[in-house]
């Protein structure tokens, strides 16, 4: 888990109470991914700190590597405000070049993956704002037991589980 990349998922169109994005982040070794919820798209200072509090949480359960590679977009919640925001100084935060899919690709099909299992489960399940929080819990279990063709049809809690053993809940 020494590299990893993070991105914003935009909320709009789904009933998500008083969040309008989640900040996802994806281990591109294993491809377990965490989501934590953020009530404004674009900030710089609340992605630093669902990043801070989803790295401390990580950390507490995981033995990582000393350093960390955390690779963001150029969008404006991931530039400099961002990174001089991070209160862990073991994480270098890197960007890929404006306007590349491939740049990006592991947390971009997490992304699109994770938006659409979790439009289904709030349409499915008539979901009231006020349990959104519960539901996401079910979306990222689902999504991370989802079998991966990268991971030779593995799913990625599999994986991320042997690597690092024990359990992968945080929130």
């Amino acid at each position: 888990m020494a590299r990893m990349q993070t991105d914003t998922i935009s909320l709009k169109g789904l009933p998500s109470g008083r969040y309008t994005g989640v900040i996802n982040i994806i281990d591109v070794f294993t491809q377990y991914s965490w989501q934590i919820p953020v009530q404004t798209v674009g900030s710089a200072s609340e992605a630093a700190a669902a990043v801070n509090l989803a790295m401390k949480r990580i950390k507490e359960k995981f033995d990582l590597p000393a350093k960390i590679v955390l690779q963001a977009d150029n969008g404006p919640e991931f530039l400099q405000a961002f990174a001089s925001a991070l209160e862990d100084d073991s994480i270098t935060v890197t960007h890929g070049p404006a306007y590349t899919s491939t740049a990006q690709s592991d947390v971009e099909l997490s992304n699109r993956i994770w938006r659409g299992a979790m439009r289904r489960v709030l349409h499915t399940r008539d979901a009231e704002k006020r349990k959104w929080m519960q539901l996401m819990t079910l979306v990222n279990e689902i999504v991370n037991a989802r079998p991966n063709s990268k991971l030779g049809g593995r799913s990625p809690a599999e994986v991320f589980t042997k690597s690092m053993g024990g359990d992968t809940q945080l929130i």
